[in-house]
């Protein structure tokens, strides 16, 4: 036991497709760089996305309907039926799923894996998550190309001088 909490006896492998641990990113609400993505679930197996460090108030938790998401549903299950009853935060990358072992995020507790994925093709480095966002976000619209203007037509334009 630690703080009155079960160990996971193994870690546990799940399978998991490239569509799903990218579906992960799109939940996000708030970018962290150290993890692909951050999730919250309390003890009602209710799931929100990372927002803020430490415990998330009410008013900020935007649930995610676990219906379209199964996945996410068995890690959150997993979390409160081999880790912790009440729930809590857990971390996702390209390995696996983590807790984090001691007091609070700030302090440098230690992750500890209790899901290894078993994907069926390679998964995404968090460091190259933002390439990633980039290739999800719309392309600008092309700006006119710039030109230089000097003090005195900027000044004879809106002064009349």
């Amino acid at each position: 036991m630690i703080n009155d909490q079960p160990i996971p006896s193994a870690v546990k492998t799940l399978p998991i497709s490239k569509g799903e641990y990218e579906l992960f990113l799109t939940q996000q609400r708030k970018d962290r760089f150290d993890w692909w993505a951050v999730f919250s679930v309390d003890k009602c197996e209710r799931v929100w996305p990372y927002v803020c460090r430490g415990v998330t108030p009410l008013k900020d938790r935007h649930y995610i309907e676990m219906r379209e998401h199964p996945l996410l549903a068995q890690v959150a299950g997993n979390l409160i039926s081999r880790v912790r009853e009440i729930g809590g935060r857990f971390f996702i990358n390209e390995n696996g799923v983590y807790y984090l072992e001691g007091d609070c995020e700030p302090t440098g507790s230690t992750p500890i894996q209790f899901i290894k994925w078993r994907p069926d093709a390679p998964l995404i480095n968090n460091w190259m998550k933002r390439d990633f966002l980039m290739s999800l976000r719309q392309r600008e619209t092309p700006q006119p190309e710039s030109h230089e203007i000097s003090f005195a037509a900027l000044r004879a334009k809106y002064w009349g001088r």
